[in-house]
């Protein structure tokens, strides 16, 4: 976990995109309807999706290991939080948002409270594939009520390259979340648009957009 506290300080966030993520734009009417509702966004970094949903009237719920993603994401944004020490987490509270500042395999049910929608965009493929397990594992856990998801994956061939990100295949996909209904949404190669990828030997880069859902969404 310390590699990505260097990452944060080197500036090696090629993860973080300066704008909201398409697929969150393309599906937001399945994702969330037109009602408010409470999303759980894990391993956020400083995701800009946070306060786009917050703008839209929805409660956020976030955990980001790297204490400087927390400041940053509240700095460039200009929101205003109470912190608070709560160990093993700093919680920063505002008003339709609150970030915890921690370990995600800390987090308990009563940290993230009745949660009903979860955006991954970026958090199963920055995980090896022993902590993946975990950690889907772990988000099973934590969101009791009934509740659906937004998840992004990439696939490439791991031969050229060990991540993060990581390449997740749609039937690991399917293991970790067995007891949910899985659908794909969207899949592209994007390698096209891709010269970084590219660069470092890359044939494709498939992105899918899977939505999952329990019983009752």
């Amino acid at each position: 976990m310390s590699d990505w506290h260097a990452r944060w300080q080197q500036g090696r966030i090629g993860f973080h995109r300066a704008d909201v993520h398409p697929a969150l734009r393309a599906y937001e009417r399945r994702f969330v309807g037109d009602r408010p509702h409470r999303v759980f966004v894990p391993l956020c970094g400083k995701t800009v999706d946070i306060p786009w949903l917050v703008s839209r009237g929805h409660e956020v719920v976030a955990v980001e290991l790297v204490d400087q993603a927390v400041r940053e994401l509240h700095a460039e944004h200009g929101i205003d939080a109470t912190v608070t020490r709560e160990p093993p987490f700093s919680v920063y509270r505002s008003p339709g948002l609150t970030v915890y500042q921690g370990d995600f395999f800390a987090l308990r049910t009563e940290h993230v409270g009745v949660v009903d929608r979860v955006w991954d965009r970026a958090s199963l493929i920055a995980l090896p594939v022993d902590l993946r397990r975990r950690y889907a594992a772990h988000l099973s856990r934590l969101v009791t009520a009934p509740w659906a998801m937004l998840l992004c994956t990439i696939e490439y061939d791991p031969a050229v390259m060990d991540g993060p990100p990581f390449s997740v295949a749609e039937a690991e996909v399917r293991d970790h979340y067995r007891g949910c209904r899985v659908e794909i949404l969207d899949r592209r190669d994007a390698i096209a648009n891709e010269p970084r990828w590219r660069a470092r030997g890359h044939r494709y880069w498939i992105e899918t957009t899977y939505w999952i859902a329990t019983d009752g969404e």
